[in-house]
């Protein structure tokens, strides 16, 4: 048997978000929707997109339909 996750719905059907832990999160944010950035690494290398969205709580940027996460060095 299946334990419920939240709002009543199975492992299989609730949404599987990969939250990041607060004290892992990034701090300052220097990157805001609108701006031009360069991806440096994965298949999608030497290309240059647009900032569509940014996600604090889970460290991820949207560009061009493109998803990229960053990563606090």
């Amino acid at each position: 048997m299946h334990r419920v996750r939240s709002k009543g719905l199975s492992s299989r059907v609730a949404p599987n978000y990969q939250w990041v832990k607060p004290k892992d999160r990034i701090t300052q944010w220097n990157i805001v929707t609108g701006d031009k950035v360069a991806v440096i690494a994965g298949k999608d290398k030497d290309t240059i997109g647009e900032v569509k969205s940014v996600d604090r709580k889970t460290n991820t940027l949207i560009v061009e339909g493109k998803k990229l996460v960053i990563e606090e060095h």
